[in-house]
């Protein structure tokens, strides 16, 4: 293998280390909260598991309006979130905590429809896995686009940075519309599966 050879590979992993790294660890914190999440059900109290039971059957009986208004309101609030996180220095933890904190639900929640019987658990792959996986490649965007913005204002404080941001306010803001836009999209795409699918299998 010649140097050109080499140095084109090191350009090469180098370019998908940057462009594709932050989103798979991201993923991978994703997937370490959903298999705590499943390991910490049994530990669960009595409460939580009745609390997270009415919440199912709540979703289960809603309307479509009911449904996207619910879907809207719970991934707004983490949007928002996420977007204020970009103009914080530290914002990077939470930004990280709240994907984590994201699988750690949908791993409990897989975990008490499992012992629940084979529709309980039809109704968590076949509509609530597919909801939340298409919330959650929004919320990994989300997520990366925070972290990066925040990162200039931690170079910053941390006197090592220029005072050009790499991401203008206007384009971060521009990109989180967006993404908004996308989020009610996704809502509507989650209420109408539901709406179809638990026909069929409650």
């Amino acid at each position: 293998m010649t140097s050109l050879q080499k140095g084109s590979i090191r350009r090469m992993a180098k370019y998908h280390i940057r462009e594709k790294g932050a989103p798979l660890l991201l993923g991978l914190l994703f997937l370490l909260g959903a298999a705590l999440g499943t390991q910490l059900y049994p530990s669960s109290s009595e409460e939580n598991v009745e609390l997270l039971s009415a919440l199912l059957n709540l979703q289960q009986d809603s309307t479509i309006l009911e449904v996207i208004q619910s879907s809207l309101f719970s991934e707004g609030v983490c949007l928002t979130l996420l977007f204020f996180c970009g103009f914080c220095a530290i914002g990077q933890p939470i930004a990280a905590f709240l994907l984590f904190y994201r699988g750690l639900g949908l791993g409990m929640t897989g975990a008490y429809l499992a012992q629940q019987g084979r529709e309980a658990f039809t109704y968590y792959s076949l509509i609530l896995l597919p909801q939340t996986l298409l919330f959650l490649l929004l919320q990994i965007a989300a997520s990366r686009e925070a972290i990066a913005f925040s990162l200039n204002f931690l170079r910053q404080l941390l006197g090592g940075g220029s005072r050009t941001f790499s991401i203008t306010a206007r384009v971060y803001i521009l990109r989180f519309v967006l993404l908004l836009f996308l989020m009610v999209v996704a809502a509507a795409a989650g209420a109408f599966l539901q709406l179809f699918v638990s026909k069929w299998i409650l």
